[in-house]
């Protein structure tokens, strides 16, 4: 109450004086004198940061300050931002810094997006985060709050901001996942958008490849079309332009997106890492209660894969995220003398030991040096939808949180011969810079 108090006197609301004043007293008493409650330290240390950040709105509670902050070992990142803010009003410098140096290394950085992810296993009794109505859209709002206020000029902001924009979900009418994920998504775009983009865009863009003029385009009013420009790449071949340069002149906000669209002139191509990591292996499978034969599938020096003729083949893909993203589908091709085994016909064999296909999180490898607070209260993640095609196995995941995958699927080396395997490939289908792929090798069927 008290916070919806204080926003609504900031946008020019009348709201009682008395019982802002009455409710800070209560903050003031709560955090100098607070009981512990039953939900743990981890609770109670966080709810006294969040009121010393609404204390410090109004210039109160300086004294505090240290108390809170001593203690922000047991809190969420998000609770950092909040003291980041508190520090940076009360000319707390030296504590201020601090934070805002821990933020910059926290970041997880992207072509289009950026966020600050809870990474550790959160809550002295394994509910923290559940008790507070946590979401990653939360801790994102609320560093780009205290952001705005601490570092107004950092070129971060924009994509952070784009970066919860991204977590909406069209499929309920472009809200986040909750009311309380909504309400400070909102706060945060309301703050972006008076403190960046308070100047109306009426300006000239133009673009420069090299000394070469390549276009422009004026902008006038608040607008969300979007202009393209395309050069051809057989341009871009023939000058080989070593600098491409954009200029704005007048006043507003450019936001801009550069991609390159290519197709690989060499079908050898090299694995490749830009936010995933993909990795493909083949092993032998065993049907009945028979053993596998390790021979029926090498691995052999040059990477070639030899496989026999009607060998059942395990295929194991691993996928890394390196961070949350959504609509990601992951795609493996399989080579022209495979054939897959579809789990969803009856007439799939049933008796392959381990199963047709199967699919796991692995929850004990560690990111950024901890481990993924995620992971121990959303055990139930898998991917949305998989289809397997005469050509490839398909996986969707609508939202897909920061961790290592694993899906199995099973195939039989079918034809004789040596075929070309292309990579598996891992894309954000509406963020195509977010990708990666495997090595491209070559699979020989032999009898």
């Amino acid at each position: 109450m008290t916070f919806a108090w204080l926003e609504g006197k900031a946008a020019g609301f009348k709201v009682d004086d008395g019982a802002i004043d009455r409710a800070m007293a209560y903050l003031d008493n709560f955090v100098r004198n607070g009981e512990a409650t039953p939900w743990g330290r981890y609770y109670d240390h966080t709810s006294r940061a969040f009121a010393l950040w609404l204390m410090s709105r109004d210039g109160r509670g300086s004294d505090l300050f240290e108390r809170v902050y001593a203690k922000r070992k047991e809190m969420p990142l998000y609770a950092h931002a909040l003291l980041l803010s508190a520090a940076h009003r009360y000319g707390m410098t030296g504590s201020r810094d601090a934070l805002l140096k821990e933020f910059r290394a926290k970041v997880v950085e992207n072509a289009k997006t950026a966020h600050f992810a809870e990474s550790k296993r959160e809550g002295d009794d394994g509910f923290g985060l559940q008790v507070l109505m946590h979401s990653d859209v939360q801790t994102d709002a609320i560093a780009l709050m205290a952001l705005l206020e601490v570092a107004e000029a950092d070129p971060l902001l924009p994509k952070v901001m784009a970066g919860i924009l991204d977590d909406r979900d069209p499929q309920k009418g472009g809200q986040w996942g909750t009311t309380h994920a909504n309400a400070w998504a909102l706060l945060a775009a309301s703050r972006y958008f008076t403190t960046i983009e308070k100047d109306v865009p009426d300006y000239v863009a133009r673009v420069w490849l090299d000394s070469a003029f390549a276009g422009e385009r004026a902008f006038k009013g608040r607008s969300m079309a979007v202009v393209e420009q395309q050069i051809p790449m057989k341009k871009l071949i023939e000058q080989k332009p070593r600098e491409l340069l954009l200029s704005k002149d007048g006043p507003g906000l450019l936001y801009y997106r550069l991609g390159l669209r290519y197709a690989p002139a060499d079908l050898a191509m090299k694995a490749e890492s830009q936010g995933f990591t993909v990795h493909r292996s083949y092993e032998p499978l065993a049907q009945g209660g028979d053993k596998p034969d390790p021979e029926s599938v090498k691995k052999l020096e040059d990477g070639t894969w030899q496989i026999k003729a009607g060998a059942l083949v395990r295929v194991n893909l691993t996928l890394v995220a390196k961070d949350r993203a959504n609509f990601v589908v992951v795609d493996d091709p399989l080579p022209a003398g495979f054939e897959g085994q579809n789990a969803k016909f009856s007439t799939t064999l049933r008796d392959v030991q381990g199963g047709v296909e199967s699919q796991s999180v692995d929850s004990s490898v560690p990111f950024f040096g901890e481990l993924g607070g995620w992971w121990w209260w959303r055990p139930w993640w898998r991917f949305d939808h998989t289809e397997m095609r005469d050509d490839r196995m398909l996986l969707f995941s609508d939202h897909m949180p920061a961790g290592v995958y694993t899906y199995s699927y099973t195939a039989r080396a079918t034809t004789i011969g040596e075929f070309s395997l292309p990579p598996v490939r891992a894309e954000a289908m509406y963020m195509p810079e977010l990708f990666g792929h495997g090595a491209s090798t070559k699979v020989r069927v032999v009898e």
